[in-house]
C-alpha cells in the first residue's frame, strides 16, 4: 500500500494566501489602469486581511469586497486631482520664453534684495549654508560682477 504524501500546513496556507492574491489581483484588474495598479491593490488588501484575520469569516468574499472598494477609491481620487488647464482654451498659447523669463525676474529681485539687506553675504552663508553664486568658480551670471 503506497502512501499519498500530504501537504504541510504552510504549503497549504502559501497556496490559500497566493489564491487570494489573484482573486484581489482578477477583481481590481477590472476597475484600475495598469496590472501594476492592481498588483498594488492586492497587496494593500492582504495586508488589510492579515491585520483582520481573527475576526474575518470568508476570507474570499471579503477580499473582493475590499479589493473592489480601493479600486474605486484609487479612481475617485485620481479624479478628484485632475486639474484643468491653467490656460482658457481661447486664450493664445505663451510665449515658450516666460517662464524663463520670469524666474529671471525673481533672481534679480532676489539678489537686489541680498544686495540691500546683506551687502556682505555673510548672513546667507550663515543660514543657507552656502556660497553666493558670485563666488563660485566658474558661475558668473547676474551677480557676477556684483563685490560682496
Amino acid at each position: 500500500m503506497g502512501m499519498r504524501s500530504q501537504p504541510d500546513e504552510s504549503t497549504r496556507r502559501s497556496d490559500e494566501w497566493h489564491s487570494l492574491r489573484q482573486l484581489s489581483i482578477q477583481t481590481s484588474q477590472k476597475l484600475s489602469e495598469s496590472l501594476v495598479e492592481a498588483e498594488d491593490i492586492a497587496q494593500t488588501v492582504l495586508l488589510r486581511l492579515w491585520e483582520k484575520r481573527q475576526t474575518i469569516n470568508q476570507c474570499a468574499g471579503w477580499v473582493v469586497r475590499a479589493s473592489r472598494n480601493e479600486a474605486l477609491d484609487r479612481k475617485r481620487h485620481r479624479k478628484r486631482w485632475q486639474t484643468e488647464p491653467l490656460v482658457e482654451k481661447d486664450q493664445p498659447a505663451q510665449d515658450s520664453a516666460a517662464p524663463v523669463t520670469a524666474w529671471q525676474d525673481i533672481l534679480s529681485e532676489l539678489e537686489s534684495y541680498l544686495d540691500r539687506t546683506d551687502p556682505d553675504g555673510n548672513t546667507f552663508r550663515s543660514v543657507f549654508g552656502l556660497a553666493l553664486r558670485s563666488e563660485q568658480p566658474g558661475l558668473g551670471g547676474p551677480c557676477a560682477s556684483k563685490n560682496r
